[in-house]
């Protein structure tokens, strides 16, 4: 071994962070393409901070904490679940993403932090002070934020400071815009509130779980032990029922989305600024249904549905194009492919097909025509990019070399890490 180096111990092993794991995660690009932003941990165990990369000067930079005076010991009880739902066990800066206005958007205990790369500053865009927070998200046009405080769905206009509380409390048990146990855990769904395009409306769930029941689960490792209590549907019991509402930014005028009485709601889509799309399924999940909904009535079409003789792989693969058409992928086949579908849910055009899977699709440029994702075409073992044409065709191997490739796309397609 050379100096330095020592041997992997069990106990390393049944760690956190595991060995050789304390890597660069969650890298992505500015929406201007000018910068790359990170995640890593510089003691390489669970505590990350954010790191920012520029690309033409090739400058790379720690930023300093937001917040450096966070208690995580003040998380709610819904946070940590969700943290633990999304397999995220670190500390510090647990999670970040950029707004269209190429600003990182760091939501920390009580709050929201933005910064801007070009003046180098943190301004902190919401601070609660003792109210724990889930799930902020920035408006896409940069003017309002919504929140989850209380189990309950909240704005904020971030140029008058206007606070709308858009959802009131019905009863415990029942929430809106919070993804449920099941929504998280079963269909990977982790948010339980939508922004609109063009930032004027916000779809968002409401959970009943009232008739699950109650599992007690022990900690006994604390002084003194504590019981956390959780609604825990089980095996031939009661589900939660979730409907599916669309509201403006005053919080009145709440549309009931039609959702057909489905089981599951597992994802919801806008496609535009005037339509719904909703993913929904049954308790066997051997289908799944695709229908589109009008905003202002809540009435739905029908677009298409998916069944297996077992089950139906959910994915997140759906695409809004705009002419009304959207990307879709299906394993009717047997295999995971990718295709287009017309406004009405019919079949446009087949994108890729063989006896191998798509496994990502990491861009869609609609005015290029072209459609860039992941597969193993090459063998199970084996993982690599590809471009294909929106209109179908052959595809184009971006990088050939054997072995898994995991890639993040330039937002202008001219280069990827």
């Amino acid at each position: 071994m050379n100096d330095g180096d020592r041997r992997i111990s069990v106990k390393d092993l049944a760690s956190w962070v595991p060995p050789g794991l304390a890597i660069p995660v969650r890298v992505s690009f500015s929406p201007n393409g000018r910068w790359i932003a990170w995640l890593r941990s510089p003691e390489r165990d669970t505590n990350r901070s954010l790191f920012l990369h520029e690309v033409e000067t090739r400058k790379t930079q720690e930023l300093s904490s937001p917040a450096p005076e966070v208690d995580e010991s003040t998380l709610s009880q819904a946070e940590k679940l969700r943290r633990q739902r999304t397999r995220d066990l670190s500390h510090g800066v647990a999670t970040y993403y950029w707004s269209r206005q190429d600003k990182l958007i760091v939501p920390t205990t009580h709050g929201v932090w933005a910064y801007d790369p070009q003046t180098e500053a943190w301004a902190s865009l919401l601070d609660l002070d003792t109210a724990a927070i889930i799930d902020p998200q920035l408006s896409p046009d940069g003017t309002h934020l919504a929140w989850v405080q209380d189990n309950e769905l909240v704005i904020s206009n971030l140029v008058t400071g206007n606070v709308t509380p858009m959802t009131e409390h019905i009863g415990d048990g029942v929430t809106h815009g919070v993804a449920d146990f099941l929504a998280q855990e079963e269909m990977h769904r982790m948010h339980g509130f939508w922004w609109s395009p063009d930032s004027k409306k916000i779809a968002y769930t409401e959970v009943d779980e009232r008739a699950v029941p109650l599992f007690c689960i022990p900690h006994t490792s604390g002084d003194p032990y504590e019981i956390e209590e959780q609604r825990f549907p089980f095996a031939g019991g009661p589900n939660p029922t979730t409907r599916v509402f669309v509201a403006g930014l005053d919080g009145r005028d709440h549309v009931e989305l039609d959702t057909g009485g489905a089981e599951y709601v597992t994802n919801v889509y806008w496609s535009g600024d005037e339509s719904i799309i909703t993913e929904t399924m049954g308790r066997s999940q051997s289908s799944v249904d695709l229908a589109r909904h009008n905003i202002e009535t809540g009435a739905r079409t029908h677009l298409l549905t998916d069944t297996s003789e077992h089950w139906v792989n959910l994915h997140p693969f759906f695409h809004s194009l705009e002419s009304g058409s959207f990307l879709w992928a299906s394993e009717r086949t047997g295999y995971m492919h990718l295709e287009v579908r017309n406004a009405d849910g019919s079949l446009k055009t087949v994108l890729t097909e063989g006896d191998w899977v798509v496994l990502d699709v990491h861009e869609v440029d609609e005015s290029a025509g072209k459609v860039w994702f992941s597969a193993n075409e090459r063998g199970i073992t084996q993982r690599h990019p590809y471009e294909v044409s929106l209109n179908g065709g052959s595809l184009k191997l971006l990088a050939g070399e054997g072995g898994t490739h995991r890639i993040v796309m330039d937002p202008h397609r001219r280069y990827f890490i």
